[in-house]
């Protein structure tokens, strides 16, 4: 194989991986178009979980002013104030005062979010939770400086 070859097949195979995987099944990667770690926290947590839904943060008027629908989601999370408690919805490099990480860990995990001076309550709302995979991704992609493009190092395993 030409190095050129081998360097295309090697950025392929960290973009597949890159997408995600279904553990509940093969642990093979899914099919997934996602260019850049934030495109794929849109499709595998905000689409997956319903976020982008009408009834939840994608319709008019969306529920607490937060847009997770896919052009409006970056610019209505990263460095944007939170209604609740001292917090931006995402704070770059920093999952703990990111009032969505800590409303997603604390429906995963199972930790309360008042003694955190978080009002309303952990999301997803419903029975479902993010798995520890897409937890993992959310947190990736925060700790990475939570950027809109690239692909940030270390969520090519979630």
């Amino acid at each position: 194989m030409k190095p050129v070859q081998f360097a295309i097949a090697a950025f392929a195979a960290v973009f597949v991986v890159a997408c995600g995987s279904d553990s509940s099944t093969t642990g093979m990667a899914t099919k997934c178009d996602a260019r850049s770690t934030f495109d794929q926290v849109q499709q595998q947590v905000f689409e997956a979980q319903g976020c982008t839904a009408a009834a939840c943060h994608g319709g008019e008027p969306v529920a607490g002013g937060l847009d997770l629908r896919p052009e409006n989601a970056y610019a209505s999370l990263v460095n944007v104030a939170a209604t609740s408690g001292d917090f931006v919805r995402v704070f770059p490099a920093e999952q703990d005062l990111s009032l969505l990480y800590q409303k997603v860990a604390a429906k995963t995990e199972g930790f309360e979010l008042a003694p955190l001076g978080i009002s309303g309550g952990a999301m997803p709302t419903g029975p479902g939770v993010l798995s520890e995979d897409d937890l993992g991704l959310l947190r990736a992609w925060i700790r990475g400086g939570a950027p809109e493009n690239g692909i940030v190092a270390g969520s090519e395993q979630y």
